[in-house]
Parts: C-alpha cells; structure tokens; sequence
C-alpha cells in the first residue's frame, strides 16, 4: 500500500466486496463503500442493503487501511445511507455515492468538516440509480461501438 502515498491523501475511497476469499476474483455478491476524510479524521462505511451486510468486511479494510493513513481516524456507519430497493443494485449505489462525494469534496470538502456530505445523499434515490445504470450501459455500448486502435 506505500505506493499509495495514503498518509498524503486527503479523501479516500476505497469500494468493498463482502468476497472473505480474495484469492477467488469471482467470490462476493454484494458491494459497499469505505470513505476516508482527512480533514474530520473519519472512515465512514456506507452500505445500500438494509441489514449493512458488508460492515465486518468494511472494518477489517478500516483495519488494515489505518496504520497507512498517518491517522487515528475513527469508524462509522453512514447515518442516513440510501437503500436499495432490489437485489443487485448495490455496485451502482456505490459508484453513484461515490460521485456525491467527489462532487461535494470538490465544490466544499475542506469546509464542511463537521457535517460532511451527508445531506447530500439525498441525491442518491432508486431513480437516480437507475437512470446512473442506463448511462453506465449507454456509455459501455458506445465504447463497444467505437473503432479500436493499436498503439
């Protein structure tokens, strides 16, 4: 993990699987999202299903993650974590949680340190993620699409 430079880095986000065998690439059925903020010194676990099924697999990463990050930051569940309505949209919940954040980190990160971006969670709805789904296939299908070239 040293080539990370985690010490340096000022938000983190690291996405986990609940695979308890990482030898096996195709193990794991449901995914998760582990944030690291420098500036309040937390790790903030947010899991989509309703029974925070990844929060032991969340900790351990916490765990093994923390002695690189220079910190003593501590744990926490996502307080106000939007659910999933079905059984397999947790992947895209994770990247649509993961751009909020990003968003908010860049437009006031460093200022809103007691508050994080919890409230803007909100923006992460059954809808938003279906319509983050369609653009994720639309982009994937354009890829596909397009001429490949050889470098």
């Amino acid at each position: 993990m040293e080539p990370l430079h985690l010490s340096r880095r000022k938000l983190i986000l690291l996405p986990i699987n609940d695979n308890s065998d990482v030898c096996m690439a195709e193990g794991g059925s449901h995914w998760s999202l582990l944030v690291f903020d420098r500036n309040s010194n937390v790790f903030v676990h947010h899991d989509s299903s309703s029974g925070c099924m990844n929060e032991y697999h969340a900790k351990q990463v916490y765990k093994a993650t923390l002695p690189y990050t220079s910190s003593n930051a501590t744990y926490k569940e996502c307080p106000n974590m939007p659910k999933q309505v079905n059984g397999y949209d947790c992947g895209v919940y994770v990247l649509a949680v993961a751009r909020v954040i990003c968003q908010w980190y860049a437009s006031s990160g460093t200022q809103d340190a007691d508050t994080l971006w919890f409230s803007h969670l909100e923006q992460v709805s059954p809808s938003a993620v279906s319509v983050m789904r369609n653009d994720i296939l639309v982009l994937i299908k354009g890829l596909m699409a397009s001429p490949k070239t050889v470098a």
